[in-house]
This record gives C-alpha cells, structure tokens and sequence, in this order.
C-alpha cells in the first residue's frame, strides 16, 4: 500500500524510522510494512458500519488478561508521568491552554503504545514491554494532532458545549489512523471525524461506557485506573479494527 508523501516537518519526522517499518522508495513515496485485513476507508465511510460495544469490550478484557502485568505496569507509568507533567506545568505557568497542549502532546504517543500492544496481542502476536514506547516513533504528527484536537475541541466547548462533544467523539481513531495507516494529522483527523459520524450516536454511546469505566476505576484511590486505561484503549483499538481494519506491522 502507498501512502501520500510527506511534506516539511512530517517527512522529517517519518524518515528517522527507516529501519523498521516506513521506509521511502526510489519515486520518493512513503511505503509501510503492512498486515492483511485493511479496509477501503472511502468505502468505510460510504457504506457504514456497525458498533458492536458487547464485543469490544469483551474482546478488550481477553487483550488484557493476557497481559496484565505489563498493561498495569504501564498504566503506573503513564499515571506517574502525568502527574509528575501536571506539577511541573504548574510550577511553570498558569495559563491553562499552554498545559493542554504540552499535555494533550505527551498524552498521545503516551497512550498510542496501548493501541500497539492491544493490536499485536489481538493478532496473536508476540509482544514485549518495549512496545509500549513505540507510540513515540511517530511522536511530531502524533503531538500535532492531540494539541490540534485540544484546541478545536476546547474552543467548540467554550462556544456551544455540543459542538466540543462532538469534536471528542469523532477524533476518536485520529492516533490510530496516524500509527496504522501513516496520515498526517489534518488528515487523520478529519477521516477519523467521517469515519465516526456516518454512526456518531453508536460511537458516543460506546464513549459513554468507556467513560463509565474509566469513573468507576478511578474510584479506588485511582488505582482502578492501572485496569481501566488498559482496557479502554484495548475496547478502542479493537473498535478500530473491526471498522477500519489495522494494517501496520508494528
């Protein structure tokens, strides 16, 4: 499968892991090691699709019983991180918009490791904790969508609410358009938007209960929380496969 060319910043970015799996052929395109299964996203969005919430997330749990150490560990990790990113921020300045965005730039290739795991443990595969990081990889354009995301979807809560909410949704599959399939991030987001609202109230729905999960784990001390960031991005990246189909061999 060939991808778009990446253009100034992007294709510096997508050049330093030539050895694994992007790599550029002699015309200059960006090729990926790809798995079978992809699905046409034009015909995705064109055609529809059904949101199976039972299944996911029953599929999501088996992804992290099989394990659970090293999803928890992990999960202890990204908290920490968080934590420790929030009280340096605050430290450093108080205007709130500058610590969405550094947050919401770590948060993402942060939370793209759970995607990778969850899609190789879902396809049998090996893993090992390493993989975990390897959402850092595609660090730039995975920054650049979660603080474009921030912005657009802080700006429609400030004006209308609805139009925020909205935003949330549908940029659900933006990180993993950007791991999976290579997209820039204007591009992954505004596929991941098409993608989302040709079934926007089934996906919401399947927002709210990951949402239900994530309160529920929080209500321990937080400690729910080393459970529940597992297998809400596990229930995300099993959605993304059953709608779009993953293809990168990670």
């Amino acid at each position: 499968m060939r991808l778009h060319p990446c253009r100034g910043l992007l294709a510096k970015c997508r050049t330093y892991h030539v050895g694994r799996t992007v790599r550029r052929s002699q015309s200059g395109e960006t090729t990926m090691d790809m798995q079978p299964g992809g699905r046409d996203i034009v015909k995705v969005i064109r055609e529809g699709y059904s949101v199976k919430i039972g299944d996911y997330l029953s599929d999501s749990w088996a992804i992290f019983a099989r394990n659970a150490g090293a999803f928890a560990g992990y999960a202890f990790i990204v908290l920490v991180a968080g934590a420790g990113l929030n009280w340096a921020l605050d430290l450093l300045t108080k205007q709130q918009l500058v610590i969405n965005f550094v947050t919401a730039a770590i948060a993402a290739p942060l939370s793209a490791g759970f995607y990778i795991v969850a899609l190789k443990l879902k396809r049998g595969q090996p893993t090992q904790f390493a993989d975990f990081l390897k959402g850092f990889d595609d660090f730039v354009p995975l920054a650049l969508a979660g603080m474009i995301t921030s912005l657009l979807v802080s700006v429609g809560t400030i004006l209308l609410v609805l139009p925020g909410i909205y935003l949330m949704v549908a940029y659900m599959f933006t990180n993993l358009l950007i791991i999976d399939r290579g997209l820039e991030p204007w591009e992954a987001m505004e596929t991941s938007r098409k993608i989302v609202s040709k079934r926007w109230f089934s996906v919401f729905g399947f927002g709210l209960v990951l949402s239900l999960i994530f309160l529920v784990g929080a209500i321990p001390l937080g400690l729910g929380l080393l459970v529940a960031f597992p297998i809400i991005y596990s229930a995300i990246a099993v959605a993304y496969d059953d709608i779009v189909g993953s293809q990168r061999s990670f």
